[in-house]
């Protein structure tokens, strides 16, 4: 069995994290934190107070690494979390994210130590490169760190994640120079910026929220130098006009305010909270002045009345600052009504309801925390709030700002992790194969005459030395006609790249295979980039697909991912010399699924295998009719190691034929046997031809065809593992 490559698991994956995983999941004894979201649902985690029943400005005293005043904006990029303080003037970074309540940053950006506080550190008309004055927003794009610096009107961009306090930044957009704070510096263009407040990517668009101008920019490229333009404008009809409703009334395209941005890559929805209304559009606008396709918190794009100009319901919004869209479910912060709105998912209708509430008790109440005193369950929504909702798909972030704090929500499965091989609705693996012609799909190409003969006699000459003994001359000619035959359509598979390094934001990679192939057995769900690592590639190879590629992992679901990557010339000629055995033993339609998602048995990680080998039941003495006596009595022994046998429930091996088509399932017993026997004549490559007179020629002759096997195992709850993909050869 092939493994699909070298998986670095960064932390979590120690000694005492897997034996404790392997020994509670046998056990049966984890407890669910949170799971699935419910209404009025309390956080498990308080950030800048010492409990959930506390909410003064700088736990009221001075500023420190624990405290929170206005926190307007937060972000994690599934490490670390990011707290933006509107009034402390700065950011937060915890390198971890808290577990506990009361937990202190780290790292402080905009000022020199935890104590200050000053806006652009006391010169407020004087920004500097390490200063801040009222940040909204903080993004992590491919290791760099942005923040929304709102009242210098600019986007700072570090190069690296700040590792102490004080940092500068080394790129700016909305500004020429780190010194200018100038709303619209040089007149209202492609390249300025009033008051922004958010910012959305992924890794090959960037959307800037720019509040003043009432308008969206969208860069088709990540920027890379000082005041870069943006290629397309959302809610103006041009780069240079700033009007509230373009003048006019609302309308599709038009807005009242520009706030924050959430997309999926494909999906992008945007916060309008004037006309209290979130925009959803099929897909990013590549135009200027884009109308939306639908429309949340209003009947119609007309409408522009705070809860539908009546009472708090499931449908209606009231100031909604702040969005974010997981590719799944929708979270709409709705401030003035003191709730997160969550919807399961992307509404497709104008005026849709939602199906949860978070800070409320009812889908039907608005008032600041629940009308009463702070708690875990509970959102107060004055304040600046801008970029205030965020999830790393194990989290829920809100900006709780009224109440000077950030609420954490365990929204993970359970507080222990299941192993990898249970949990395989977020696994993900993919492919790096040569792209010959091109086109980023892995097809079949041309093969040149010079090449198709030199396969066409290794393989005769191979047949002829491997069976002579054991096959008659009439049956040599057959196989040797039949592989003529097949190789003279001189088309192969593109093939696959051993050795490429495909990297992720979470803090993991692989090493793919001699096939191409990489695996990762666990994702968190959520959005995720994934890029290869150049550097691993033959010098002169040109990447045909994205990289990195933006991919949304969604619970129960296997995702693949393929890169394509075409070769230098000296390159692809080494690489089909190492494939043609394999291509002229028919494996260039081999199931892609071929590895085991089972860890490595070393440090108690679960372990999962199964091979064959061909035993004789009864041996002949006779030579007459040998071949034909000897294939009856042939058995298919497996054998099976398994390390985590009291969790497994049943088991069964599937056959497959060569088209990976489900031939036939054979349940094994419980517990699952270490040894188990199949008679060959079970096996389904059997031909039933006529016995032949000569006495040389088989009866039941098997064709030049395989088999292949795989073993899977299931809990109590129906979860499945299975090892790699075996092959019996005829």
């Amino acid at each position: 069995m092939t493994n699909y490559g070298t998986n670095k698991l960064i932390n979590e994956l120690t000694n005492k994290r897997i034996a404790a995983l392997i020994i509670l999941t046998l056990l049966s004894c984890s407890k669910p934190a949170h799971g699935e979201l419910t209404n009025n649902m309390s956080a498990d985690v308080v950030v800048g107070q010492p409990d959930f029943n506390s909410n003064s400005i700088n736990q009221g005293g001075a500023a420190g690494a624990n405290t929170l005043n206005n926190p307007s904006g937060v972000f994690s990029d599934g490490k670390r979390l990011f707290i933006c303080e509107e009034s402390n003037n700065r950011v937060l970074i915890f390198n971890s994210i808290p577990v506990s309540n009361n937990a202190s940053a780290d790292v402080v950006v905009g000022q020199q130590n935890f104590t200050a506080t000053a806006a652009n550190q006391g010169v407020t008309a004087s920004p500097k490169a390490n200063t801040l004055y009222n940040p909204a927003a903080a993004y992590v794009l491919n290791g760099k760190l942005y923040i929304v610096d709102r009242s210098n009107s600019r986007v700072l961009i570090y190069n690296s994640i700040p590792a102490s306090n004080n940092a500068s930044a080394d790129m700016v957009l909305g500004q020429s120079g780190f010194t200018t704070q100038t709303a619209n510096q040089g007149g209202i263009g492609a390249n300025t910026l009033a008051a922004p407040t958010a910012i959305w990517s992924d890794d090959k668009k960037l959307i800037i929220s720019d509040h003043a101008n009432r308008r969206f920019l969208v860069f088709n490229t990540i920027p890379t130098f000082n005041k870069a333009p943006a290629d397309v404008v959302i809610g103006q009809s041009n780069f240079t006009s700033n009007s509230q409703y373009q003048g006019g009334s609302a309308a599709a395209n038009n807005l009242g305010s520009a706030y924050t941005s959430t997309s999926d890559g494909k999906i992008l929805i945007l916060n309008d909270p004037t006309a209290h209304r979130v925009l959803v559009y099929s897909s990013i606008p590549q135009a200027n002045n884009a109308s939306a396709n639908v429309v949340i918190g209003q009947s119609d794009f007309l409408s522009v009345t705070a809860n539908q100009g009546g009472g708090v319901g499931p449908n209606t919004l009231s100031n909604p600052k702040a969005s974010y869209f997981d590719g799944k479910r929708l979270f709409i912060w709705d401030r003035e009504n003191h709730r997160v709105l969550v919807f399961n998912s992307l509404p497709t209708s104008n005026n849709a309801s939602a199906d949860m509430v978070i800070g409320q008790a009812s889908l039907l109440s608005g008032s600041p925390n629940q009308g009463g005193q702070p708690g875990a369950n509970t959102l107060q929504g004055s304040g600046k709030m801008y970029q205030a909702i965020h999830s790393d798909g194990r989290h829920l972030f809100i900006a709780d700002t009224g109440n000077h704090r950030v609420l954490i929500y365990n929204i993970g499965s359970s507080s222990i992790k299941n192993g990898p091989q249970f949990d395989q609705g977020k696994a993900l693996i993919g492919k790096v194969f040569n792209d010959v012609n091109s086109n980023g799909i892995q097809d079949t190409y041309e093969q040149t005459n010079e090449r198709t003969n030199e396969l066409t006699n290794k393989r005769t000459n191979e047949l002829t030395n491997e069976r002579i003994n054991e096959l008659t001359n009439k049956r040599i000619n057959e196989l040797t006609n039949k592989r003529i035959n097949e190789l003279t359509n001189k088309r192969i598979s593109e093939p696959g790249i051993e050795g490429v390094k495909v990297a992720t934001d979470t803090g993991i990679y692989a090493i793919t295979d001699p096939d191409g192939k990489y695996h990762f057995p666990y994702i968190e769900v959520g959005q995720h980039l994934l890029k290869i690592d150049e550097s691993t590639l033959p010098e002169g190879s040109v990447i045909t697909t994205d990289n990195p590629y933006h991919v949304t992992v969604t619970e129960g679901v296997l995702t693949k991912v393929s890169f394509a990557v075409k070769l230098p010339p000296e390159r692809i000629n080494e690489l089909t010399d190492k494939r043609i055995n394999e291509l002229t033993d028919k494996r260039t339609n081999e199931p892609l699924l071929k590895v085991s998602i089972s860890q490595d048995p070393a440090m108690l990680k679960p372990r999962l295998l199964i091979s064959h080998k061909i035993v004789t039941s009864e041996p002949t003495t006779k030579r007459t009719n040998e071949l034909t006596d000897k294939r009856t009595n042939e058995l298919i022994e497996f054998t099976i190691t398994c390390n985590y046998h009291l969790f497994i429930a049943r088991s069964n091996i599937k056959l497959y034929d060569k088209d990976y088509n489900l031939i036939k399932t054979i349940d094994l017993p419980n517990p699952i046997p270490s040894k188990f026997t199949l008679p060959i004549s079970d096996l389904s490559f059997q031909t039933n031809k006529p016995t032949n007179k000569s006495t040389n020629q088989r009866t039941n002759e098997p064709t030049n065809e395989r088999i292949y096997y795989q073993l899977s195992v299931y809990d109590k709850n129906n979860r499945e593992d299975r090892t790699g993909i075996g092959e019996i050869e005829p």
